[in-house]
């Protein structure tokens, strides 16, 4: 009998130390953009992205996290209506790193490129302006050499909403951890609600007083 006891007593503890275990992915991303500005057929007219942002120790966890790729500002110098009608291809290169930003030792940084299809029209009044996936894959996957992996997908643009004003659009994705390396911990507050509920202290009190 104690026998038994023993061992699901063992098995609770295991139970407690998987429920710990969580991923944690941290990584830095930067973003760069083709053509730039993009031309329309008004000379003058055109849309900026503002290339090479970075972002550091970003965490994706086992919920991802929203980020902010590029942002747009709409130039204009004419009245006269420019047509933005261009492809647009999108790099955005990820690092493993740790919650420093730190790039991981022995990883090295992963790019992968989105291809868009950006349209509308502009002048000095307005701006509209749209961006459509050119059939590629708008969900993309980051593998690095120690395994850790993370999924991008471009989720959302906003153009700029006035020329020449600071006003500026965005372009944004969502990035989610996956396959990172597992790492002990204590159990989540939600864990050990889900232990007291399967019976797992009683089971240690009804032991300890019988030692008693």
């Amino acid at each position: 009998m104690r026998r038994s006891k023993l061992t699901a007593l063992a098995a609770s503890a295991s139970m407690l130390a998987s429920a710990g275990a969580a991923q944690a992915q941290f990584f830095n991303f930067t973003t760069s953009f083709t053509p730039n500005p993009i031309p329309s057929t008004q000379a003058g007219n055109n849309i900026t992205a503002n290339t090479g942002s970075n972002n550091t120790g970003l965490f994706a966890g086992a919920f991802g996290t929203d980020v902010v790729l590029d942002n747009f500002i709409a130039n204009a110098v004419s009245t006269t209506t420019g047509v933005l009608n261009s492809p647009v291809t999108i790099f955005v290169t990820l690092t493993d790193t740790n919650s420093n930003g730190v790039q991981i030792a022995g990883t090295s940084p992963v790019t992968h490129t989105f291809l868009e299809q950006l349209n509308g029209a502009i002048d000095s009044n307005a701006v509209t302006s749209s961006m459509t996936p050119i059939p590629n894959p708008s969900i993309q996957t980051y593998v690095f050499s120690n395994g850790d992996a993370f999924t991008l997908q471009i989720n959302s643009y906003t153009g700029p909403s006035a020329p020449n004003s600071t006003a500026s659009g965005a372009l944004g994705g969502h990035v989610n951890g996956a396959n990172a390396g597992v790492q002990q911990g204590t159990p989540e507050p939600g864990s050990l609600a889900l232990l007291l509920g399967m019976g797992v202290p009683g089971g240690l009190l009804a032991y300890r007083r019988r030692r008693r």
